[in-house]
């Protein structure tokens, strides 16, 4: 059985390497929750979504997932690319 994982936030964002990366979704954990299986499995699934869109000639923006932390929020404050710094875009 095939269960489909939803973000908690999606979102479509300039990501941080080069002209046409795209962010399409961010994962807000507590940081006690980062090593559960539930988030783990949100982070496997989002690795695998952004792989396979990333592996299709007919897209041409290269896509990607931020897993971040309450900390990493807290921290970067209102600062787009220090979210994607703290979290460490992937």
């Amino acid at each position: 059985m095939q269960t489909t994982r939803c973000p908690d936030l999606s979102l479509v964002e300039p990501g941080p390497r080069a002209p046409g990366d795209r962010i399409a979704a961010l994962f807000d954990e507590a940081d006690r929750d980062l090593a559960t299986e539930n988030v783990q499995a949100k982070r496997r699934a989002a690795r695998e979504w952004a792989n396979l869109v990333n592996a299709d000639e007919r897209v041409s923006e290269r896509w990607g997932y931020l897993l971040v932390s309450e900390t990493d929020l807290r921290q970067a404050k209102d600062d787009w690319l220090a979210l994607v710094h703290a979290a460490g875009a992937a």
